[in-house]
């Protein structure tokens, strides 16, 4: 990590620090639920994800789980 990455973690206030994490434990648990509950799937399927976040929750995971995304063509 740079110096100014460390420092601009440093500077980050409280509510941005809070927000990226919730929205990291979040993104996590959909890229889980994506694959592997059916529920889920289907719900996924009906509303799809944007690019950015679509593109989120893949970098969280490897390109086979990507692969078992629900689709919407």
């Amino acid at each position: 990590m740079t110096t100014a990455e460390t420092h601009s973690l440093r500077d980050r206030c409280f509510i941005c620090e809070k927000l990226d994490s919730e929205e990291y434990k979040y993104m996590c648990h959909v890229q889980y639920s994506a694959t592997n509950d059916e529920e889920m799937k289907a719900l996924f399927l009906s509303k799809g994800f944007c690019n950015q976040h679509f593109w989120k929750i893949a970098s969280l995971t490897s390109p086979e789980s990507v692969s078992k995304f629900p689709v919407v063509v």
